[in-house]
Parts: C-alpha cells; structure tokens; sequence
C-alpha cells in the first residue's frame, strides 16, 4: 500500500487481485492521529488507486485497506494502517475549481505555437463502475482559443468497442470547466475495463484533427449489482430466527401445548423487543398448562421490528 499526501488530498495505491475467484471492491478507510474514522469510501479492485478529499490541511492520517466480496458479502482482514502527512499549500500544479481544488495534469497541444493555446483535463471524481443504461458524469477543464469541438468517447479497453459518448461544441476563448453528461448505450460485459477518451477537435467530423487529447481508465463494467449488508437486514435475520426457533420448539413434545407456543413467542418477541428483562419474558411466557419451554437466549438488539407473530395452532395473530 502506497499513500501520498497532497493538498486535502490523499492518494492511495494498491496492488489489484488477480485470478478467477477475487474480490471486487477495497474499503478505504482514513483516521485522524487519534484513531477517528475521518473517511471511508468504497471502490473497485482492480482500480488500485483511490483519491481521497480532505478537509484539513498539514495534518497526519493513517489509511487501512480491506477487500470486499460482494458475491458472499465478505470483508478480508484490514491491511497495516499507513501513516501520511496532507499538504499545507496547494503545489504548483494545483487549480481551484468551483467545488474543491484537484490536482490538474493538463494536455496540452502538440504542434508549435499551440501548447498554450489548446489544453485539455480531465478533473475531479468519475465512475469507476459503469452499468448499462448508466449516466456518465465527467468534467473537464478546456482552454481552446478558437471554435473546437469535444468529442468523448467511452470504450472497451480489450477490443476498443464503443458503448458511449457524446459531442460538444466548445465556444473561442475558452478556459475553464465544462461538464459532459452521457447514457451509457452498449452492452457492458461484467468486470470488463473501460476507459475515457476526450479529444479537442479542429473538424467534428475527423478525429484526426485533434489539438490535444486526454484519458482516464480502470473503469469496470458490472452487470449484477453488489450485495451490501446493511444493519436492517442483519437485524430482520436474527428476528426471524429468533421466531423460526420458538414456532419449531411448538412442535416437539417439550412444549405441553399451543397456548404454551403461543405464549413463549409473545415471550420472545417481547425480549427482543426489548419491552423487558430476560426474566420478565420467561416469567410471560408460564401458560395455565405449566411453564413453557425455555427458549434459546435472546440477542440483546438497540431497536426491534416485529409484524406479526402467529399462533401456530389456530393461525391468529398474538402480537403485532
């Protein structure tokens, strides 16, 4: 892991997975000197770089890397946190934008006389997966001292396959931002790499005309979304396990009948409810017929949903 650190800007590096069976994302995560999480973000693997805006200046952090499988939901083991130091002062080669300052890496024109007259970037964030149907939001910072035209294309890196793009007139006297919007259009192949191509054309009609000309790739192409887990859905499955578990003891002989049933998974959801002590459900849960049968200890939960909980027996609902 390699970690450099700009003007509120830190960029991380990292070695991409290889083989068939590999994750598909790294979680960044970025602390301050005092182990508070500052920032963490999510990207692609196969990327391996990630810049990450900062709101201080001149102070120290530490970047922790991990991967993430989103077929079975896995995090791996965090990687030794790296230590790095942000920049006070912009450098030279800094601009500010109108949201953030970017480090800027400006094309310039090839051909004598022109370095200075058409320049061509591509700054700030863009996607790093693209999906079919996609809106791509890219933004570059032009100067074209006469009438040109941006010509954006997005391509298959392997075969050079067009999949989307767009044209845009660029007035004389341009020098500053210009934002270009586009749908996705081809087929996307899972976990494919793609990559940007922005020229500055004299003739919309030749791309052999181009002033200057920019690019950015590690872009990947999916096709099934990522599962994440989120704390609603773990919670709904500790729940319904919970249920699963009382509704399955009411079958077996310990439990002396269906009102016993009944009362232990009122019992049970009123625990994880946290309406009440593990003593108070248990003590809920003594029917007439004698003490119900004691349930699997409850998973202590911060806040609990529960529908509906049905009598096993006659199918009515005892708690909702």
């Amino acid at each position: 892991i390699v970690v450099e650190g700009g003007y509120k800007l830190a960029t991380i590096s990292w070695t991409a997975p290889r083989g068939d069976q590999i994750p598909d994302y790294v979680i960044v995560t970025i602390n301050d000197a005092k182990g508070a999480i500052v920032k963490s973000i999510m990207v692609t693997a196969n990327k391996a770089t990630a810049d990450v805006r900062l709101d201080a200046t001149a102070d120290t952090y530490t970047a922790e890397l991990s991967f993430y499988d989103s077929a079975t939901t896995t995090r791996g083991p965090r990687a030794k946190r790296v230590q790095f130091t942000t920049n006070g002062v912009p450098s030279k080669d800094k601009k500010n934008c109108i949201y953030d300052p970017f480090e800027l890496k400006m094309k310039k024109g090839a051909k004598p006389g022109q370095a200075d007259k058409y320049q061509l970037g591509i700054v700030g964030d863009y996607p790093t997966t693209i999906r079919a149907k996609q809106t791509m939001k890219l933004t570059f910072n032009i100067v074209s001292e006469t009438a040109t035209t941006l010509m954006v294309n997005l391509l298959a890196k392997g075969d050079f396959t067009w999949v989307g793009g767009k044209v845009v007139p660029v007035p004389a006297g341009t020098d500053g931002l210009m934002t270009v919007l586009f749908t996705v259009e081809g087929e996307i192949m899972d976990k494919e790499e793609y990559y940007v191509d922005a020229l500055l054309l004299k003739d919309p009609k030749d791309y052999k005309s181009s002033f200057v000309a920019d690019s950015v790739s590690k872009i990947f192409g999916v096709v099934k979304p990522a599962t994440f887990p989120t704390a609603t859905s773990l919670f709904n499955s500790l729940v319904q396990d919970s249920v699963n578990r009382i509704f399955n003891a009411a079958d077996s002989p310990s439990v002396p009948s269906s009102a016993s049933a009944a009362s232990a998974a009122a019992a049970a959801a009123a625990a994880a409810a946290g309406s009440g002590s593990a003593a108070a459900a248990e003590a809920a849960a003594d029917t007439p017929d004698g003490p119900a049968a004691k349930t699997p200890e409850a998973v202590p939960l911060a806040a609990t949903v529960v529908e509906k909980v049905l009598d096993p027996a006659t199918g009515e609902v005892i708690e909702d």
